[in-house]
């Protein structure tokens, strides 16, 4: 595959955009015939008044009308149209249409009659479901900036357009939440007499007027919980909404209590009139801070500041009992842009100097006592003398100097050194290219005094020059969010924070004397002395300082070494004393002389810590016997995750360094095991967390050749590495990180009647928590049993139903539903306080669907009240398990693993805690946020905190796939796992795959079979779930097929969901999508969302159903009167569309055969009294129906119950009666309806069929036309002799064709294409250009970094817009390694979306559509005889390329260029004999390789060759980096052995004609 190169854009893109405008100057100029505007019958406006909130929900929902659309029909000679609305949101990297296929309600528009149309009318358009989004919508927000806001109106039944788009502009702009400034965060604060806090927080907002704060102050509990998760079952002490930005907290207010720990947190909420506006990041939550008040060390008092010339003398009043004080002091600025810079000293004066003359500094005073929290005073000010000093404020606003060169800098980064203001260095952090050198965004420098401080920078136009000056522009201070209180975003709504680096730091005495080869250590506590003795025999004495009033071991373990250069750990032994008292603790203990441990150490030499070695192999570790979590890394989910890359990013190729969790305060162990094939000697391997360092303890196990290391814990949120080392390498690293311990209680609160173990469910949860460090304690609270208050009046079913009511009454999906809401306020007005968590043990829930489901429980994150269900839990140890998954998401904010951001579409595949299987892992990026939970949570989804029973999942065969696998003469493999031999005669129908029940079958086993007419399928035992027997259901017994094991190998079968397709002995057999979700339920609804009520009808409906609402499905009286119309309806033969459609006209009941005898067509009908408009419930009642009435696989069944409601005209006496028909679909797994074959919109008011072609009767009779042909089995129509991977060069113009037999393609090649291949030894001789050989041998010697920052350098020089950002995703998805198998396919929106768009690709389309007409029409639309050989050489189909100079501009030739192959496959297809009219449904698969081969890189290995085809006008310099970039490619893949990968653009094309 060629990847051509291009000459760099600063450089020659002026002579191609020249040519260009001369071209387009040209045409322009020749023009003859002026352009005109076309006239539409439709004028709109677009109003967006402010303030214009960023969150899409406001515009759809509230009181307020935040949208306005003004609609005006200008055409007299319509006097009434009929239209919808198409909706635009456009920002950058933004785009929302709405999508075409929804029901929307149709718009009336009269002649000259203004329409209004807002919030209620424009609900449907919005409703992110109901968009088709390219971007993000982070949190239901969107992207800030300039954005769009388009209207277009269409014609309600063809789509004609009926206005130009109208547009509203506005700048979306989030606001920040406040930043909270004091108490901070962990402060330490002495109680005072009376009790005086101030509270004080910081707007980062502007242009709000009338905001509020409202103020929350929490007491946490003493549990070692993070005080972030702990604050949200915190006992709430005091709350009050303010306009201040401080609140003054007294003795007049609740008591706080000293030596108790409390946490505050703020909330900036922006009204307009009534509303609370959606204008803040995060709900406008800022994050919490927290305080222990103290009444053991007193904070300093009489602060005293001297300023003088650039100095200040400071000093305070002594405070008795202290250890030393922390001074703090920093500039003080509008935005707290500095941090405090901090010194430790230990009496009450100290001087400042290099001070900035005429600035205003702050600065506090802390005590420190018995740790390292120091209690701080107030906060106090002092100012020096004013001078005519440049200030940091006008570091930015320099003016523009002449002598500096004004060529600007198109390329700066993120990374890049930017002089401003004459001197000062700014690093730029973000970079927003404006055009000719101007640039947005931010960046950092420092400020040198006395506080060496970050100072953050934000500029909106700054101009930089080639030489990386300020040339123009304006740069201001602004807050760094890295510094400041706020986390990143990510940690905000997902929790989580940065591990800190720290360094295990011992202290070393070095003696003067040499030690015997085993010494032994004593400490004498009166003397402060460790005693010893000599190699000598002589006693020996080491003096070591004990803090005052603390503990001995705090000095433990610490390093010792003798005149010889020998080390040894010395350790505090466990409760040992030479005298043999047992205890150590308390004044008693502290007399007697203490036994210590003690153990020899090596010492490590210098190693490089930034790379693991190649050279000898690698050692890997092992959690071993260690108490405490580890993570290997090597979940494959974790490469696709962007969210945890960061904890799982490869030190070395195929090396991920895992994580091993050892909680503050403890000591644990890890193994390792050298995995190398090199025989290396392993006595001789030290572990070190840093180079020219002491060796941790390690013992080596020779038997197993294995190593046990020792490990510390290091302070809160920190980590170190441990890194193997072997002959000056390191071959090997492990990450250690420390998170302190917790403890929870868990209070279980039976509603129902369920015994409930305690001793067992704590056990439980311990066994899963404690290897990360918390402790459950459980406890059962009785007083609910039976209390049944909670419940809604309408819904006494004793269940909890988990919705809530939208905006026109229907069910939606809520977090917390009334019933929930309800539940919680009964059990705190019975139960008083609250300590800890607490979970409600129910029977059951609903859901949307009014039914019971499998919901095992339910708990919002952060919340202290969650749900179990544990009538869905067949045993205790199902019970812990969501408990645990469930307390997981409530009290540590995780999320499931299976989320879009973390492990997508790995549901059901895992074993972590966290997802819908029966694992416990929990895994190194979730210690994190247990220990840093999620600040806000308050956009969280209903699905997000639920766990479900996962199904199994079943495909079900058509009757060749049964006969191959019957045939094979081989074993089939049971529901369990055992090899079984079915009947002759036997036919296969369902295959398990994919199974995450709780006793997951093996893929490829039998789910059923039939045999004499019975159909067997698989039994459980109820209570241990392990699979029984096979059998089918007579007169209400189970009747049992005898198994008969085998010995013969089993049949191999392979299922591939992703393709649909299973391989049974290495023959592939293409099935429907649909045989794939069979499942276990074999009933399917239509669900269309199509059905909608006249404008005219819709106020008399809505207020119908509102008075008579019901669930149609729970109605016994509706289901029988349905029964009984079916029992009393005649049977029909076989009928025509014609006689069909007479029957609609007179009634909708019919029970007959449809047009084919292989399946039933029944449609019922019944007037009720009640009724909703709710389409799910609908269907559930047509499928429960269908069920009862024990229809088969091919049959089809519509529900109609109809209610007739009074149209009361407030002008008539009388008034008219409309009927409302509620249709609902259930069909069998046999039967393919295609929803996209029916309209989009049909009236449920309209009871015709044939005149509007969008009333009920239309619907029926569509879906009856539908029975008349069977679906067809998918198809390839035509695809390439070249496969995904595989073939020869020659092949990509040889074509194969499938036949309705399915016969005619061969399997893929043997031969790897050669664009494919890489390896680690590719000999460079071989390269006979000499040029482009020594470019190669070169870069050979760059590190694979270097090499890929070369590729993605031409990747930017060759690409732009979205394919830029397509061809860096292609390169770090290269760089990760993610595509590891030839079934593993690289696909983009973006890449798909300009292929599609591609002349060359289009070509493609358009011909295989005329082969398709041209061999259809020869067999007359007979699809069993089409035959698409015969005429191949009548059309130019050939694989589409991408080499055209707008190739080349925007990316497409770097990520293609010459494609691999293609394959067409007919997917669906209908024909009408009456009409001779066909539709038929395609699917075009374009495939290629990401991937170089020989003749590549020698086209474009060196500079010379880049420029022979770049031409002469391109410089020398760019050209060489071009080459750099091919080069770079070719050593990645061929000398350090990155597997290529094949990229795939797929899109579904239909097509219709007549014969």
């Amino acid at each position: 595959m060629i990847k051509a190169g291009h000459m760099n854009r600063q450089h020659i893109h002026f002579y191609w955009r020249f040519k260009v405008l001369l071209i387009f100057l040209v045409l322009c100029w020749g023009g003859k015939q002026p352009l005109c505007a076309q006239y539409y019958p439709i004028h709109a406006t677009v109003q967006w008044p402010s303030p214009q909130s960023p969150y899409l929900s406001d515009y759809y929902s509230g009181s307020r009308d935040r949208l306005i659309v003004n609609l005006l029909n200008r055409d007299l000679q319509q006097p009434l149209l009929f239209a919808r609305l198409r909706i635009k949101i456009k920002s950058t990297g933004f785009l929302a249409t709405s999508r075409e296929e929804i029901n929307y309600p149709m718009l009336e528009l009269s002649a000259n009659v203004p329409t209004r149309l807002t919030n209620i009318d424009l609900s449907p358009y919005l409703q992110p479901q109901n968009l088709q989004i390219n971007g993000r919508l982070h949190n239901g927000q969107l992207p800030t900036g300039y954005t769009e806001f388009s209207v277009q109106v269409v014609d309600y039944y063809t789509g004609r357009t009926l206005s130009a788009w109208h547009t509203g502009r506005s700048y979306l702009d989030v606001k920040k939440p406040p930043i909270l400034n004091f108490p901070e965060k962990d402060a330490r604060i002495g109680v005072t007499e009376p009790l005086y806090l101030r509270f004080q927080w910081m707007p980062r907002h502007q242009g709000l007027a009338g905001t509020e704060y409202e103020f929350v102050l929490k007491e946490l509990p003493n549990n070692g919980a993070a005080p972030q998760s702990a604050f949200a079952y915190g006992n709430e002490i005091y709350r009050v909404r303010t306009r201040n930005t401080m609140l003054n907290y007294t003795h007049l207010d609740p008591v706080l209590f000293p030596n108790r720990c409390y946490a505050w947190q703020v909330q900036a909420i922006a009204r307009d009139g009534v509303d609370e506006v959606g204008m803040f990041e995060n709900g406008g939550y800022s994050e919490i801070n927290w305080f222990y008040l103290t009444d053991d060390c007193q904070a300093p008092t009489g602060l005293r500041a001297h300023p003088r010339f650039a100095k200040v003398d400071l000093s305070w009043n002594k405070v008795i009992g202290t250890t030393g004080y922390i001074v703090e002091c920093r500039p003080k600025t509008k935005f707290d842009n500095y941090e405090w810079s901090r010194t430790q000293i230990a009496g009450e004066h100290l001087t400042l100097a290099q001070l900035k003359l005429g600035w205003t500094y702050e600065w506090r005073v802390g005590t420190l006592c018995t740790d390292d929290r120091p209690v701080f005073s107030a906060v106090s000010e002092f100012t020096l003398s004013k001078q005519n000093d440049e200030l940091l404020a006008d570091c930015g606003k320099e003016p523009v100097r002449k002598d500096l060169s004004q060529e600007p800098n198109l390329r700066i980064k993120a990374g890049d050194i930017v002089t401003i203001g004459g001197d000062y260095p700014m690093t730029i952090v973000e970079a927003v290219p404006l055009g000719d050198g101007w640039y947005s965004g931010r960046g950092k420098t420092r400020l040198k005094t006395i506080i060496d401080a970050p100072v953050a920078l934000r500029f909106d136009r700054l101009r930089i020059n080639v030489d990386n000056f300020q040339v123009d522009g304006t740069v201001e201070a602004s807050y760094d969010e890295k510094k400041g209180k706020i986390a990143n975003l990510d940690y905000v709504d997902d929790g989580g924070k940065d591990v800190k680096p720290a360094t295990i730091r011992m202290r070393e005495h070095k003696l003067d004397f040499t030690l015997p080869d085993i010494p032994q250590f004593i400490y004498n506590p009166k003397t402060g002395e460790l005693e010893t003795t000599d190699a000598e025999g002589n006693p020996q004495t080491i003096k070591i300082d004990v803090p005052e009033n603390g503990s001995y071991e705090r000095i433990f373990p610490m390093l010792v070494t003798d005149s010889k250069g020998n080390s040894y750990q010395v350790s505090a032994a466990e409760h040992s004393t030479e005298e043999g008292a047992g205890d150590n603790v308390g004044s008693e203990g502290k007399k007697k002389r203490v036994q210590l441990t003690c153990e020899r150490v090596d010492r490590v030499g210098d190693f490089n810590p930034e790379s693991l070695s190649r050279k000898y192999g690698y050692i890997e570790f092992d959690r071993g016997e260690g108490k405490y979590a580890f993570d290997n890394g090597q979940e494959k989910w974790y490469k696709k995750s962007v969210k945890v890359d960061r904890f799982y990013k490869p030190v070395a190729k195929g090396y991920i360094a895992p994580w091993k969790l050892v909680p503050v305060g403890e000591n644990d162990v890890v193994t390792a095991k050298y995995k190398g094939s090199k025989n290396i000697d392993l006595k001789k391997v030290r572990f070190a967390s840093e180079p020219n360092t002491a060796a941790l303890p390690a013992k080596f196990n020779e038997a197993e050749q294995t190593w046990t290391i020792s490990l510390r814990s290091v302070s809160l949120g920190a980590s170190y590495d441990v890194f193997a080392v072997y002959e000056g390498v390191a071959i090997g690293k492990l990450r250690v990180v420390s998170y302190a311990k917790q403890q929870h209680k868990v209070t279980l609160v039976p509603i129902n009647e369920v015994k409930l173990d305690k001793i067992a469910i704590e056990q439980g949860l311990n066994t899963i928590y404690n290897p990360v460090g918390v402790q459950f304690s459980v406890d059962i609270d009785e007083r609910m049993r039976g209390n049944y208050d909670w419940e809604v009046e309408s819904e006494k079913d004793g269940l909890l139903s988990t919705v809530g009511k939208s905006f026109w009454g229907y069910d939606k999906e809520l977090k917390e539903s009334t019933e929930m809401l309800n539940l919680q306020k009964t059990y705190q007005q019975a139960a008083g306080t609250l300590d800890g968590v607490y979970l409600f043990v129910l029977n059951g829930a609903t859901g949307l669907e009014g039914q019971k489901g499998d919901l095992l429980g339910e708990m919002p994150r952060k919340s202290r009240f969650g749900y179990i269900f544990a009538g869905n839990s067949p045993n205790t140890a199902s019970l812990i398990h969501t408990m645990a998954h469930e307390v997981g998401h409530g009290i540590f904010t995780l999320q499931h693993t299976f989320d879009a951001e973390y492990g997508k579409d790995t549901q059901g595949i895992t074993n972590n805690l966290l997802d819908y299987k029966d694992g416990t892992d929990i895994a190194a990026f979730q210690w994190n946020v247990m220990a840093n939970p999620a600040v806000f949570t308050a956009m969280d989804k209903a699905k997000d905190i639920k766990i479900e029973r996962y199904k199994s999942r079943m495909v079900c065969i058509p009757q060749d796939v049964s006969d191959a696998i019957m045939n094979s003469q081989k074993s089939l493999l049971s529901a369990k796992g055992d090899k079984i031999e079915l009947p002759k005669g036997s036919i296969i129908k369902a295959l398990f795959y994919s199974d995450t029940s709780i006793r997951p079958a093996p893929s490829g086993s039998i789910a059923e079979f039939e045999i004499n007419g019975h159909s067997y399928k698989t039994w459980y035992r109820t209570h241990t779930k392990y699979f029984d027997s096979y059998g089918y259901t007579a007169k209400g017994d189970t009747v049992p097929w005898k198994i008969k094991f085998s010995n013969k190998e089993p049949v191999q079968i392979i299922i591939n969901p992703a393709n649909y397709t299973i391989n049974v002995n290495g023959k592939i057999f293409l099935l429907d999508v649909d045989n794939f979700t069979c499942g276990d339920q074999r009933i399917y609804a239509m669900d269309l969302k199509s059905f909608y009520i006249k404008d005219t009808n819709a106020k008399y409906i809505r207020d119908g159903i509102n008075d008579t609402k019901i669930t149609l499905s729970k109605e016994s009286d509706i289901l029988n009167a349905l029964k009984d119309k079916f029992n009393n309806l005649p049977q029909q033969g076989i009928t025509t569309l014609d006689n069909f459609q007479k029957t609609l006209t007179m009634q909708f009941n019919y029970r007959g055969e449809g047009l084919t005898e292989k399946r039933k067509f029944v449609v019922l009908s019944t007037q009720v009294q009640k009724g909703n408009g709710i389409e799910e419930d609908w269907n559930a009642l047509a499928q429960i129906l269908f069920k009862e009435l024990e229809f088969g696989d091919n049959d089809v069944l519509v529900t109609i119950p109809y209610i007739k409601i009074k149209r009361i005209d407030p002008l008539s006496i009388n008034g008219d009666t409309i009927t409302m028909y509620m249709p609902g679909v259930a069909y069998g797994i046999g039967t393919k309806l295609d929803k996209d074959r029916l309209n989009k919109k049909y009236d449920c008011t309209d009871g015709t069929v044939g005149k509007t072609g969008n009333g009920v009767g239309d619907f029926i009779l569509s879906l009856f036309e539908q029975s008349e042909i069977p679906a067809i089995k998918p198809r390839v129509l035509i695809q390439t002799v070249t496969k995904p991977g595989f073939g020869l060069k020659e092949d990509r113009d040889e074509y194969e064709f499938e036949d309705a037999q399915g016969k005619g393609l061969t399997p893929a090649s043997d031969e790897i294409a050669e664009d494919m291949k890489f390896g680690t030894s590719f000999d460079l001789s071989t390269i006979k250009d000499d040029k482009v050989r020594e470019n190669l041998e070169r870069l050979s010697k760059k590190s694979d970094d270097e090499l890929f920052k070369n590729l993605i350098n031409l990747a930017e020089w060759v690409s732009s817009g979205d394919l830029e950002d397509n061809n860096k995703r292609i390169i770090a998805e290269w760089h990760r390694q993610v595509y590891q198998t030839s079934e593993d396919h690289y696909t983009d929106s973006r890449l798909t979306d300009a292929v599609f768009k591609e002349e060359t690709t289009q070509s493609l389309i358009s011909e295989v559509k005329r082969l398709l007409h041209k061999a259809l029409r020869v067999v007359n639309g007979d699809i069993s005889r089409l035959s698409i050989s015969n005429y191949i050489g009548q059309f130019n189909i050939k694989r589409p390329m991408f080499s055209s100079f707008s190739d080349k501009l925007h990316g497409l030739t770097f990520a293609l260029n010459d494609t691999w192959g293609f394959k067409v496959t007919l997917l669906n297809y209908r024909y009408d004999a009456t009409t001779k009219k066909y539709w038929a449904k395609l699917k075009f698969d374009v495939f290629d390789h990401f991937g170089l081969d020989k003749d590549d890189v020698v086209k474009f290995g060196s500079m010379e060759k880049v420029q022979d085809r770049a031409g002469k006008l391109a410089p020398d310099s760019i050209c060489q980096q071009a080459a750099d970039g091919f080069c770079s490619w070719f050593i990645l893949q061929y000398k350090r052995g990155y597997k290529p990968f094949v990229t795939m653009m797929s899109k579904e094309i239909e097509m219709e004609g007549r014969l």
